[in-house]
Formats: structure tokens, sequence, C-alpha cells
């Protein structure tokens, strides 16, 4: 974790910069924590704000609105530095996930769960290329530290958020965001210095890249497409139905 952050590191052909690395995957595991929040509080949301299923099923929906845009923001990260999409991202995140309980009323809460949509999108379309320019020649390693931070956050929020609101409230849960905050000012001391961009080559407008890997994406949009519903599906309303079952949250 001691190496910094700077341009002739990056400049290094096939250099691994482990601290930097290491780095963005907590942030990735921080980030991710915060957008896991909303199954574990959706039964509370339900009780608080008299919702029914299907309006409860839409906040998830209005959270997932924004990645129809990962297409665009791309081609935004391939024309300039990413690093302010990583730095920024999870205090754009937490902040909205953190004011779910102060919500007056349905309305505000679809336009937090939107913002909160557009950060993920923000931080997730940009962050592997990030990764994999500061993993140099070793862009598997990399990779795997990045996800493995993902991959915590799915079995750290959910316990983060019912812990927190158990000992705060659904009012009081506003201060949670304070992680969130704390780590985007981390990246932006390490990174505000550092123009790491997507790549040297040319960009390529989004039909060119469609007719160059559309026998490959085409099978891949059903699958994930596929497996996303049921996903969603499950990881949004499991919490619901236990609460229901056993009273228990």
């Amino acid at each position: 974790m001691s190496m910094p952050a700077s341009v002739s590191a990056e400049e290094r052909p096939g250099g691994f910069r482990t601290g930097a690395v290491v780095l963005i995957s907590l942030c990735h595991m921080i980030h991710d924590v915060y957008s896991s929040f909303l199954s574990p509080l959706l039964p509370l949301l339900i009780d608080k704000f008299s919702l029914s299923l299907t309006r409860a099923g839409f906040l998830g929906t209005m959270m997932q609105l924004p990645a129809l845009f990962n297409p665009w923001i791309g081609v935004l990260a391939d024309r300039v530095s990413v690093r302010w999409f990583i730095i920024f991202a999870p205090s754009m995140t937490a902040v909205p996930m953190c004011l779910l309980g102060v919500a007056p009323n349905y309305a505000v809460l679809l336009i937090l769960l939107f913002i909160t949509g557009i950060s993920t999108a923000l931080f997730h379309v940009p962050a592997p290329v990030m990764v994999a320019r500061l993993s140099g020649l070793h862009t598997g390693r990399g990779m795997s530290f990045f996800m493995t931070g993902g991959e915590l956050a799915r079995t750290v929020g959910p316990m983060a958020a019912v812990g927190a609101v158990s000992v705060l409230g659904l009012e009081h849960f506003y201060a949670v965001m304070v992680f969130g905050l704390l780590s985007s000012a981390w990246l932006f001391v390490r990174f505000k210095d550092v123009p790491i961009r997507s790549g040297d080559r040319r960009p390529v407008s989004l039909a060119g890249a469609w007719g160059e890997v559309r026998h490959v994406l085409r099978p891949l949009i059903a699958i994930l497409f596929a497996r996303g519903f049921m996903h969603a599906a499950i990881v949004t309303f499991l919490p619901t139905l236990i609460k229901h079952e056993t009273g228990d949250l």
C-alpha cells in the first residue's frame, strides 16, 4: 500500500501497482456495500410508506434503470480521464442510499434510487478500465482483486445495513454515509494527480464497436438479461419474504 500512485509508475510496461489496485478494490467493496442496502431496508420502507409489492419492486427498477446508459458512459470514459468517476462514486452512492430513511414520500425515494443508479453506472463502467491500466501485464490478477471487493460487499452489505438500522433506526440511518465520504476523500488524495485514461487507441463509435463484437454480444446479452431478471427478483424480495414469514429483519 506504500507505492505512490504516480504517472511514472503507470508508464512502466508490465508493472503491477499493488497499492493502487488494492485501494480501488477496497473502495469497490465500500461502494457496493451501499448499493446493496435497498433489499434489506425494503421491508422497513414498505411499512413506512405502506407500499404494495409492485411499488416496492419498482424501487429496484428505478435503481437499475441508469444501466441503460452504460454504452454512452463507456464512450465518455474512452475520451476523458476516468479517475473522477472512481473518486466521487462512493460518495454519490452513499449519500442517497443513506437518505432513504428520511425521504418524505415515495417520489423522493425514486429520485434517490435513480441517483444511486447513475453513480453505480459511473463507477462500474470505468473502474475495470482503471484497474487494467494499473495492473500492467497482470490484468487477470488486478481484476481478481477488484471482483473480490465487489463479492465481499454482497456479504457485508446486508449485515451492515441491518446492524446499522438496528442501532440507529431508519430515521437516523443517514449517519452511515460517512464511510462513503471518507472513501471518496481517500481516493481523491491518492488519484487526483493521476491522468489515467482508458488507453491510447483511437475511439471507436458504438456502431463500430457493435459491428466488431456482435457475434459475441448477442448471446451474452440474452444470457445476462435472463440471469439479471432472475437475480434481481430473488435478491430484491428475499429479505421482504423472510421478514413477512418470521417478523424478524
